[in-house]
């Protein structure tokens, strides 16, 4: 059984600073961690994209240029830190996650965070994982670690069908609005959006994932509109695992911001990257591409 959430507080009776959830796409590891945030009060506390929360602390490492300085800070200003589907992608993170994450722990920040895969599978294969091992220690040593075991992906429905059509969508969503091109700034960044009417932004899948954009980018997207249309998603097969990651990446971005993306393709959400690296990866996508078309407005019920 989880420790309620007092017991996490309580420092000297136990060394456990959080809870570690896995376990496959859909089981409701989100709801269970949105139960937990949700009941606690009267306690500084922060629910954030792990994306968006690793870019804020390098960017003030560079600016401060101590790894310390900037621990200080987020435990200042807050007491739990849940991340949803949590996950190590790139070496910049993984090099720095250990020291980063022991001060954080020593500073009695507690921690909750869900993911697909059990700790000592995260970054597997990554470049100088050896470095990352520590990391995993860690998280074992001072998360609760719980594991939802397989069943129902509470995502789907019965007799679940994709709906493939976007143009409704797009006509009846931007009806009153002018069609122009846009450009997002921020910083140093910039994204061009080729056609933009009103809250809404479309983009060919050569102009989301085959160009050299990442989670930054999606976010300044998501900053700026209320949907996201793709106009066709290939099939994806193991020679595009930059193009998969890249649309992994923009459908967490927009789920955890509560963005629809609107895309027609020829072949359902677990089809689009049967096979190749991050293939299993690319199952939480899939789930939750299922789950964001119940987001679309006007959503033809007929159609589940």
């Amino acid at each position: 059984m989880a420790p309620s959430k007092w017991s996490l507080f309580k420092k000297k009776s136990r060394k456990i600073k959080g809870i570690y959830l896995w376990g496959s796409v859909g089981r409701g590891k989100t709801c269970l961690m949105d139960l937990f945030y949700d009941s606690v009060s009267n306690i500084k506390k922060e629910r954030v994209h792990f994306h968006a929360f690793m870019q804020e602390i390098h960017a003030r490492i560079s600016q401060v240029k101590s790894l310390d300085v900037v621990a200080d800070e987020i435990s200042n200003r807050t007491q739990v830190l849940c991340f949803d589907e949590f996950q190590v992608t790139n070496i910049t993170d993984a090099m720095i996650m250990s020291r980063f994450f022991r001060r954080l722990f020593e500073r009695d920040v507690v921690m909750v965070m869900t993911s697909n895969v059990e700790p000592s599978k995260l970054y597997e294969n990554g470049l100088s994982r050896e470095h990352f091992l520590p990391f995993i220690a860690l998280l074992s040593e001072s998360l609760e670690i719980l594991h939802i075991k397989e069943g129902k992906d509470y995502r789907r429905g019965p007799g679940e069908r994709f709906f493939y059509e976007i143009s409704t969508h797009w006509d009846q969503l931007t009806q009153d609005a002018t069609e122009s091109t846009a450009v997002l700034k921020k910083g140093q960044r910039s994204l061009v959006v080729e056609k933009s009417k009103g809250d809404y932004a479309w983009f060919s899948f050569a102009d989301l994932c085959a160009r050299p954009l990442g989670v930054r980018d999606y976010l300044l997207l998501s900053q700026n509109y209320k949907g996201v249309f793709i106009d066709h998603i290939p099939e994806l097969s193991s020679s595009d695992r930059n193009e998969a990651h890249r649309l992994m990446a923009l459908v967490d971005v927009l789920y955890e911001r509560k963005i629809p993306l609107y895309y027609n393709a020829t072949v359902s959400p677990d089809l689009l990257y049967p096979e190749g690296e991050g293939a299993k990866a690319f199952e939480r996508t899939a789930s939750r591409l299922y789950e964001m078309r119940k987001w679309y407005k006007n959503y033809d019920q007929t159609n589940s």
